[in-house]
């Protein structure tokens, strides 16, 4: 849909030693098509500063009112789009044997109305080392109801059929139980591969799997946390540095973040933020998105915006804005946010009209983040979901055991990502079957705490010195992966992973 010239793709070209540009999230498609002719809808286009906003004509029934998600090339050039029930290719045409994706009595839907009822249910990821090729992963609902109960992966090479593309493997199942309506991935810490995360129904039970050039894992499965319900149309998101992941609950005012283990895969560390819920216990939406700089995370009611320091050392909501009360065709009340390639947040409305808000500095505090309601006018209304996406611009962890291809991330001049804090709380030997010495930052304020990968407090240590070392018995504990964690007096969150090795008898 753009044409780029081959100087730009040269110099492109020569960025790769480090890392490409992956603009994979450049172009969004936002619209309803419930017409019986081609529809016309409205779209976002990041390439520009401020993105372009224009239509663009869509076949019959294929609706994005509410699953929605797309990808571009690390170009930024649209590659895929998908409701869940086929895909389209950048010229708005069907993808060869896309058709009857996510069969069963859920594919009634699609037939009906040409789109799925999940609000965070797809999500395309560029596969690892196949250039050209996507996979999409997509819940699907065996039963005409809106929970999904199996996890499926498609694959795409957009090499194939003249450029136009070809599914070439369709409906692989992943795993089958009950999932809730937030899918979402993040960044190996080797910079490469994928890690997705799905949470089960009304559970504090996660499905992760890994997707790498070998294709996708088989997934593990980890209980941590807190039970949570009311698991549609609240999100799940992580931080775009990778380390913390959040969920919202509308109904219990909860929001839950964890840590992430980019290496291994897994969570530690919970931890729930209540936020005021104007009608508790009736239905309603939530929205989660944090910052560019991963301090502040944002959590929207249908009515309410607030924000939340990550590194305070009592986190609690300050209220951004309250809902202003425009209405067009219907009020423009808040729901889903995503953080865009400029850097800011975009939030759509729980109602589908055609406007817009926009959060234009989110990494400031407080109303200094600049929240103006209604602040894009669309030309066409587009449902009540924005395009699902991970944070692209992600790339190694740097000095981690899992940072061995290479692959170096970009000076900001080249991509969003912003440097990732070097641990300064250190343990050797690190394994260890005995004993492990814990360097200490200087000016901490919180007790040490160290939480098996359940998110179970295995021990603390209420008083400690910052710049001393100490020594920690580890001989008892169970072999596996433990999360040591501290504040400073500057409300940084120190964590390090801690590995206890038993030795055969």
């Amino acid at each position: 849909m753009k044409n780029y010239s081959i100087l730009f793709i040269l110099l492109s070209f020569c960025l790769l030693p480090t890392a490409q540009s992956q603009k994979h999230d450049n172009f969004w498609l936002l619209g309803q098509g419930f017409s019986n002719t081609r529809s016309i809808i409205s779209y976002l286009d990041f390439s520009f500063n401020p993105p372009q906003i224009d239509t663009l004509s869509i076949p019959k029934k294929f609706d994005l009112s509410f699953t929605n998600a797309s990808i571009s090339d690390e170009y930024g050039k649209l590659q895929c789009v998908s409701s869940g029930c086929s895909i389209l290719n950048d010229d708005a045409e069907f993808i060869a044997n896309s058709d009857s994706l996510n069969p069963g009595d859920g594919s009634g839907y699609c037939a009906d109305y040409g789109f799925f009822e999940l609000h965070q249910g797809l999500l395309f990821l560029p596969f690892p080392a196949h250039p050209g090729q996507y996979i999409l992963v997509h819940p699907n609902t065996r039963k005409r109801e809106k929970y999904p109960d199996e996890l499926l992966y498609t694959i795409i090479d957009m090499n194939q059929n003249g450029g136009a593309g070809r599914v070439t493997k369709k409906n692989e199942r992943v795993y089958q139980n009950n999932l809730s309506d937030m899918l979402t991935a993040v960044k190996h810490g080797n910079g490469r591969d994928w890690w997705v995360v799905v949470p089960q129904r009304e559970s504090n039970t996660y499905c992760i799997f890994l997707v790498s050039p070998e294709g996708v894992s088989q997934p593990i499965l980890q209980t941590i946390g807190s039970y949570q319900m009311g698991d549609f149309v609240s999100p799940a998101v992580f931080s775009p540095d990778g380390t913390l992941y959040a969920r919202t609950n509308f109904v219990q005012g909860i929001a839950q973040v964890l840590y992430f283990d980019r290496c291994t895969g897994v969570f530690c560390c919970p931890s729930d933020l209540q936020f005021p819920v104007t009608h508790p216990g009736k239905n309603g939406s939530s929205g989660a998105a944090f910052s560019p700089n991963s301090r502040l995370l944002y959590v929207s009611t249908t009515t309410e915006l607030f924000q939340y320091d990550m590194r305070a050392r009592k986190i609690a909501p300050f209220k951004v804005a309250d809902y202003d009360g425009f209405k067009t065709s219907f009020a423009a009340t808040f729901y889903q946010q995503r953080l865009a390639p400029d850097g800011k947040i975009y939030m759509c409305c729980s109602n589908g009209i055609n406007v817009v808000h926009v959060i234009h500095a989110p990494d400031r505090f407080g109303i200094a983040c600049n929240f103006r309601q209604h602040d894009i006018l669309l030309p066409k209304t587009y449902g009540v979901t924005l395009p699902n996406f991970p944070f692209y611009r992600l790339y190694d962890l740097q000095g981690s055991v899992c940072d061995t291809l290479g692959i170096n991330t970009p000076s900001p001049e080249e991509s969003l990502t912003w440097s990732i804090s070097q641990e300064t709380l250190r343990a050797w030997p690190n394994p260890s079957s005995t004993e492990m010495t814990l360097s200490i930052p200087p000016q901490v304020s919180d007790p040490l705490r160290i939480y098996d990968v359940m998110g179970r407090l295995v021990y603390e240590l209420p008083f400690i010195r910052g710049g001393a070392t100490l020594t920690l018995d580890v001989s008892t504990y169970p072999a596996g992966v433990y999360y040591a964690t501290i504040l400073d007096y500057k409300t940084f969150r120190h964590t390090t992973r801690l590995v206890v090795a038993r030795g055969r008898d």
